[in-house]
């Protein structure tokens, strides 16, 4: 997966902005990527629902 379609499954399902999702990921990655860098379907899948978990 690419962290594109992380951001916009965020805002799209969980109406949430992108800027949020990117600065989860800086947390959790210790850099901010870039949205064309592949991520893994685990890292996918634990961003989403712990924003999920937070809503």
């Amino acid at each position: 997966m690419i962290v594109a379609e992380l951001l916009k499954e965020c805002n799209t399902v969980l109406d949430v902005v992108e800027e949020y999702v990117l600065g989860y990921l800086r947390c959790t990655l210790g850099y901010l990527p870039d949205i064309d860098e592949m991520i893994s379907d685990e890292l996918y899948v634990e961003v989403f629902n712990s924003i999920l978990a937070d809503e």
